[in-house]
């Protein structure tokens, strides 16, 4: 996938938060920061409706240990305000208060143009494979200043892939996440999640292969998170490195085609009607960096460098029902059938704009491009998304 005046998400968790102008020669000094600006933060904060969460400040309920002054200058070089809202790959960390709500729809497609064998050599096959469009809705809350909770409900639409079929709409498995923030501050952070995907997808007895968009199996979310913001030529940026796994704690049933079998069987391109059998999904992750750099106070350039994973799946099963027919199609009845998918991975880009209208309202937009990968589909990923956090 996360990522007002504080803080906004995006879908991958990404959070938006106003980041003040901050003194070049305060930047590691918390305890003078702190002090020579409580009276701006309080008026920042009633005036901007929870803005003024401050990178290298503490958290509320945090209270910075007196430390001997730093030796500022008496005008030091000030780094612009900064409004982000998150990369599009990032996750992010758990919101800085509690209290808050995040929500942001979501839209993106999908244009197939190739494939990466299992060596990585890339073929061109446009038209190879189905476009598709996807809308989801990231919505946080933040129970706590370190604890936060997470949904991401989905739909899907798919067509093509060599056919003259479309999926409908289709609602797509349900991911749940819980995240909590170790330690006091927002920059530098560290965020641990743990959660679930629901399986509500549809994934067996499909008529056509654009309707499977689900696993049928419960699958354990979790992952770790860091954030660091800092000053680059009178600009802020911010840097994330994540790394995420998913993994399946249950099998399930499957009858004629699904996600794991397919449309069509080995035997002289029979059906799988009549196919009862147990599909095991594999597990599956992502990690990466991201930057993030301002221009203005309300644009910046945003780049994910990360990496996807799939462990493959796994179906095994028998066929039943009319035996001369299945015969006849040269399905041999009285045996398991199974097949196993191999390893696949893909190293991905994608850069973005992002604009913020204010610290509460921001949208980013850009593409997901995979640039090398084996056993997998290449397709490019338009991304675009605008949220509120309040």
């Amino acid at each position: 996938m996360i990522s007002m005046a504080g803080v906004g998400v995006v879908p991958g968790g990404h959070v938006l938060h106003a980041a003040p102008a901050v003194p070049i020669a305060d930047w590691r000094d918390p305890a003078t920061w702190e002090k020579e600006h409580a009276v701006q933060q309080r008026a920042q904060a009633a005036a901007s409706h929870r803005q003024g969460v401050y990178v290298s400040a503490p958290l509320p309920g945090h209270p910075v240990k007196p430390t001997a002054p730093s030796k500022v200058s008496k005008s030091p070089a000030v780094v612009p305000e900064q409004w982000y809202t998150g990369s599009l790959a990032s996750p992010s960390p758990a919101l800085p208060e509690a209290g808050l709500w995040g929500v942001e729809p979501y839209v993106g497609g999908m244009a197939p143009h190739g494939e990466f064998d299992p060596r990585g050599h890339y073929t061109n096959k446009k038209g190879d494979g189905p476009n598709g469009f996807q809308q989801f809705t990231l919505t946080e809350y933040s129970v706590t200043n370190h604890v936060t909770l997470y949904v991401l409900p989905s739909y899907t639409y798919t067509w093509g892939n060599g056919t003259h079929h479309s999926s409908g709409l289709q609602i797509n498995d349900f991911p749940m996440e819980v995240k909590y923030r170790i330690g006091p501050n927002y920059s530098p952070s560290l965020t641990i999640s743990i959660g679930a995907n629901a399986p509500v997808g549809r994934y067996s007895n499909l008529h056509n292969a654009q309707e499977g968009v689900g696993t049928g199996a419960w699958i354990a979310r979790f992952g770790v998170e860091t954030q660091l913001v800092f000053p680059f030529f009178n600009h802020q940026q911010r840097i994330r490195g994540w790394a995420m796994e998913r993994e399946p704690f249950t099998s399930t049933s499957i009858r004629n085609a699904s996600v794991y079998n397919g449309m069509s069987n080995p035997f002289n391109g029979g059906s799988w009607k009549g196919f009862r059998g147990t599909g095991h999904p594999g597990a599956f992750g992502n990690e990466g960096v991201s930057w993030e750099g301002g221009l203005t106070r309300g644009w910046l350039l945003a780049l994910d460098l990360y990496h996807t994973w799939s462990a493959g799946t796994q179906y095994g099963g028998r066929f039943t029902g009319d035996m001369a027919r299945l015969r006849s199609l040269g399905l041999p009845t009285g045996h398991v059938h199974s097949h196993k998918t191999p390893w696949s991975g893909a190293f991905r880009v994608a850069p973005a704009i992002e604009y913020n209208w204010s610290g509460s309202w921001g949208a980013i937009a850009g593409c997901d491009i995979p640039v090398v990968g084996h056993n997998t589909s290449a397709a490019l990923t338009p991304e675009a998304a605008v949220f509120y956090v309040f």
